[in-house]
């Protein structure tokens, strides 16, 4: 948006339909009982943007700048095996085929792409269990994520087509539970990418080769009568490893997230949730820039802390909740956008008030 000269706008509307339909098989094998879960998903959306240039910079109405219509249909089959093979060892082999049909219609450019894709997608997991109160784990899987067409009108794509983004993932971890009143979770991971899709600047980009490796846990513990709490950490290691910016950090990637919180049941039917996100400095291109350009588009994003409250009281089959997201009011930012000319802010303290019921 331009203070001086106008505003650019992008209205969107989004038709959204899908369905799923599971199969759970229960079997023996090794007179073990089993399961084989088999599953179809049909997804389809349509997007279609208008892009208008306002006169200024309150303008809600202006000139035509682009006019696009983006189809996807998503067709999915998939099976998943547990395989309890002794008494202590689980495996769970499982794969996804997927068939992605896109088309992309451009009015204003008098331009048209389609692409279709296949892919096939397997997984592996396993579950070793040392003792009554610990287990052992190791999961490996394929990832993929479709091509995506360029729109000179969208703020979150650049001005090319992208490429499809490939990722192998590994993660290795140990469950535990001490007593009834505290769980422990760690586990190391990795993922690598091929032509990762990354945003820099608001703009989406193949970024080639790229790895994500760290430490994650978490801690879940019953405190007192009614009073929980819990403690996640995620420690994160990214980085080019080809192509120009080789060895630099990946951006919008924090080297540090921690999350924390509270919850209090009382048992009259309210329960109270205090909670909080820390995220450590991040930067916002693949140069690693440390000074924030005279623009606000390119600079590193600084740390924040969010804190949140949720209270909910139900009674039989009704319930009542209040939400309070940045209770504080924290003044933070989480993106700089070059189409928006600058930092985006994030939002100041909101209120979410709702009711639900029961019927069955």
């Amino acid at each position: 948006m331009d203070s001086l000269t106008g505003n650019n706008q992008v209205r969107r509307k989004f038709t959204v339909l899908g369905g799923e339909a599971q199969h759970l098989w229960t079997h023996s094998l090794f007179k073990r009982n089993n399961a084989l879960l088999t599953g179809i998903k049909v997804y389809a959306d349509k997007e279609s943007d208008v892009g208008v240039r306002g006169s200024s910079p309150g303008a809600r109405a202006g000139v035509t700048t682009g006019n696009a219509d983006l189809n996807t249909l998503v067709f999915a089959f998939y099976m998943q095996d547990k395989l309890n093979l002794t008494e202590r060892l689980s495996v769970w082999p499982g794969f996804r085929v997927e068939r992605i049909d896109q088309t992309m219609a451009d009015f204003f450019g008098n331009r048209r792409d389609k692409a279709n894709t296949d892919q096939f997608i397997p997984g592996l997991g396993l579950s070793y269990r040392i003792s009554r109160a610990a287990r052992v784990y190791f999961n490996a899987e394929r990832a993929f994520q479709p091509p995506q067409f360029r729109q000179a009108l969208s703020p979150g794509r650049g001005q090319e087509n992208l490429d499809a983004q490939r990722a192998t993932k590994y993660d290795a971890g140990v469950r535990t539970w001490l007593g009834e009143r505290l769980s422990l979770n760690l586990a190391l991971f990795r993922i690598g990418y091929g032509n990762q899709i990354i945003t820099v600047s608001g703009v989406l980009q193949n970024a080639g080769q790229t790895r994500h490796q760290g430490l994650e846990g978490g801690i879940d513990a019953r405190l007192l009568k009614g009073l929980s709490g819990f403690f996640n950490f995620t420690l994160l290691d990214t980085a080019f490893e080809n192509g120009r910016f080789k060895g630099n950090r990946l951006p919008y990637a924090p080297r540090q997230m921690y999350n924390w919180g509270f919850s209090y049941y009382m048992p009259a039917g309210l329960t109270a949730t205090l909670d909080s996100r820390w995220v450590s400095r991040q930067f916002s291109d693949d140069a690693n820039t440390r000074l924030p350009s005279s623009d606000g588009n390119i600079g590193p994003i600084p740390a924040y802390d969010v804190w949140n409250l949720r209270l909910n009281y139900k009674v039989k089959k009704h319930s009542l909740f209040l939400g309070l997201t940045n209770l504080f009011n924290e003044k933070y930012f989480t993106e700089r956008f070059s189409f928006f000319r600058g930092l985006f802010p994030a939002p100041g303290r909101r209120f979410q008030l709702g009711w639900s019921v029961d019927l069955f």
